[in-house]
């Protein structure tokens, strides 16, 4: 039953985290502006849905999205129980700190792994090679 949980809430977490990784500021967060910027043009560094991504590319993002999921939650709590603002911030840049180094520690840069997950936003294809990998790594 646990695991059936875990799958249902990793379906969840994967559709709301696909999304590329945005290190938001510190500074955002004490502010209020908890949502992320989002582009307005696309510019010809962006992906496009075509992005070429291979298997070992494709598995080192879904290793990466697990950590980055269980990072999320950890911080998430610790955001919910903070004081004040400094406090909030740390807990941001820590989480932060940690996700980048869960992305690199994949062999991924953070640009290579934003490019690949803003890909799999538009690309149906890509999104399911990628819950698949997660899915196996369970």
């Amino acid at each position: 039953m646990k695991k059936m949980i875990i799958k249902n809430l990793q379906w969840i977490i994967f559709a709301i985290c696909i999304s590329p990784l945005i290190l938001i500021p510190a500074q955002r967060w004490s502010q209020g502006q908890y949502a992320p910027e989002q582009p307005t043009t696309q510019t010809p560094e962006q992906p496009s849905a075509q992005t070429e991504v291979s298997d070992d590319q494709v598995n080192a993002i879904a290793r990466a999205q697990i950590q980055i999921i269980q990072i999320q939650q950890k911080y998430s709590a610790m955001l919910t129980e903070a004081t004040d603002d400094k406090e909030r911030q740390n807990v941001v840049q820590m989480a932060n700190e940690e996700m980048v180094a869960a992305i690199q520690g994949e062999g991924l840069s953070v640009e290579l792994y934003n490019k690949i997950t803003t890909a799999a936003q538009n690309n149906p294809e890509l999104r399911k090679r990628i819950y698949r990998a997660m899915q196996d790594l369970q």
